[in-house]
């Protein structure tokens, strides 16, 4: 699995309504870099899941996040932007494999069911309030620049 642009987008989009404020389409994407058409396209999504509303109106409109982003969950922006939230097809239901069906037992789809079940976890166990607040701008884990920052200072 990997989080496709659209989810980005939709994680932005609720950073952008995280204070509780009605905001224009051109707001939010004018501050969270993300192009208009897409922002429609992700902006229906999230409405259909129920995660914002949308309201009509030249003084009052535009979108307001449904939810404190503290009972929002990194899972339920992924379910409700993409339909394919499995690291492999072997794992969705009626996924038919030669090696997992009769009195076979697949080794490897045991072991990304354990994988799968490990990432669902995590991405439900933290709400979008900690997503965005839990690391300082400096901390970068993936990408190891505040360790490459600290050799550079260490010579």
């Amino acid at each position: 699995m990997k989080i496709t642009r659209e989810v980005d987008y939709g994680i932005r989009t609720i950073r952008a309504l995280a204070d509780g404020e009605t905001r224009t389409i051109k707001f939010i994407c004018d501050n969270e870099n993300i192009p208009i058409d897409a922002g429609y396209k992700i902006f229906r999504k999230l409405k259909e899941n129920n995660i914002i509303s949308i309201s009509v109106g030249a003084k009052n409109g535009g979108y307001k996040l449904l939810s404190d982003p503290k009972q929002i969950t990194l899972l339920d922006v992924i379910s409700a932007l993409d339909d394919d939230i499995y690291i492999n097809d072997c794992l969705e239901d009626g996924f038919n494999c030669a090696n997992n069906t009769g009195g076979k037992v697949c080794k490897v789809n045991r072991e990304l069911c354990r994988i799968q079940k490990i990432m669902m976890d995590e991405m439900s166990k933290h709400t979008l309030y900690e997503v965005l607040t839990m690391y300082d701008e400096k901390h970068n884990e993936c990408s190891g620049t505040e360790d490459a920052n600290n050799e550079d200072d260490e010579k």
